[in-house]
């Protein structure tokens, strides 16, 4: 949730590509997480997500 906060507060004031790039930046560490596979599988499997 901070990292959409931050996109959202620090992307207003940035063009498309700036912002594409900054939603990269703060998303890519959160990439390949535990925490990342069970929130796509509960997208996926239309259930809520169970984090450990």
């Amino acid at each position: 949730m901070s990292a959409a906060k931050q996109l959202i507060l620090q992307s207003s004031d940035l063009d498309l590509p700036s912002a594409m790039a900054l939603s990269c930046a703060l998303r890519n560490p959160m990439d390949g997480t535990a925490a990342a596979a069970e929130g796509i599988q509960a997208w996926a499997g239309e259930r809520k997500p169970e984090f450990s």
